[in-house]
C-alpha cells in the first residue's frame, strides 16, 4: 500500500535496490500488476481527500507539483511476472534539476493504486501477492575528493554498507558536523555499521565521498 507522508531525507542516491517475491492475480489488468515507485522532492504540499480530510505531502499531490511541493526526482518499475523465490530488483532515479530533496518516499504496492477508482484505492485483485526484504539506497561518490573509482556506489543499509569493489580499502564516517565517529577498512565489499535511520552521515572509502542516509 501507499503511505501518506515521507521520510526527512538530504542526499542524492542514483538509486534503490530491493529483494521481490512476487505472484501476479489470474488478470490481463496491468494495473493489477505490482508497482514500485520512489520520489523525492521538498518542501510540503497540502491537499483534501474526497472524505474532506486534510494531508500532508500526500503521495498524488506531492507528484502533481501542487504548490509548496517541488519534485525533484523519482523512479518506478512494474512487477507482472510471477517470482517464486526472493529475486533482487533496482530502480534508477532520474532527476529533473541539480537541487538537493528534503524528503524520499518509497512505495511498494500489489498494485496500481494511483489509477484505481476513488472509492477503493487500496483494491487489490485476488491472489496478487508481493512481498519486499532488504530495501536499501545506492550513492555514487560527490566527488568532493579526486575519486580513484569515478564508477564506485555504496549500497546503504541501517546495518552498514557495500560497494562495489571487492579491494581492501580505508573507510571513515562523519557525522556532518566533521566529528570522526568511526574508522575501519572495507573487506571484500562490506562494512558493518549501525546507521540510524533518517541521519545524515558523510563516509569516505578510499578518496571517494559520499553523503548518505539510511532509510
Amino acid at each position: 500500500m501507499g503511505v501518506d507522508g515521507g521520510v526527512e531525507f538530504t542526499g542524492r542516491p542514483s538509486k534503490i535496490t530491493f529483494k521481490a517475491q512476487y505472484y501476479n492475480a489470474p488478470t490481463s489488468d496491468i494495473d493489477d500488476a505490482a508497482h514500485i515507485k520512489v520520489y523525492l522532492w521538498k518542501g510540503s504540499a497540502e491537499s483534501t481527500d474526497i472524505s474532506g480530510a486534510n494531508h500532508t505531502d500526500e503521495m498524488s499531490a506531492v507528484l502533481a507539483g501542487n504548490a509548496g511541493a517541488t519534485l525533484i526526482g523519482s523512479g518506478e518499475l512494474t512487477i507482472d511476472n510471477d517470482i517464486d523465490a526472493f529475486e533482487t530488483k533496482e530502480i534508477s532515479i532520474d532527476y529533473t534539476s541539480q537541487e538537493i530533496p528534503e524528503k524520499m518516499n518509497i512505495v511498494f504496492c500489489a498494485s496500481n493504486y494511483l489509477s484505481k477508482k476513488p472509492e477503493k484505492p487500496l483494491e487489490v485483485a485476488e491472489g496478487n501477492y508481493l512481498q519486499i526484504d532488504d530495501v536499501a539506497v545506492v550513492y555514487n561518490s560527490t566527488g568532493i575528493e579526486n575519486t580513484q573509482n569515478e564508477k564506485l556506489e555504496l549500497t546503504v543499509t541501517r546495518q552498514g554498507f557495500s560497494i562495489n569493489d571487492t579491494s581492501v580499502q580505508p573507510i571513515t564516517i562523519y557525522e556532518t558536523d566533521g566529528r570522526l565517529i568511526n574508522q575501519g577498512l572495507v573487506n571484500n565489499g562490506r562494512y558493518d555499521f549501525p546507521f540510524t535511520p533518517g541521519k545524515i552521515y558523510i563516509v569516505k572509502v578510499g578518496n571517494a565521498v559520499f553523503k548518505v542516509c539510511a532509510l
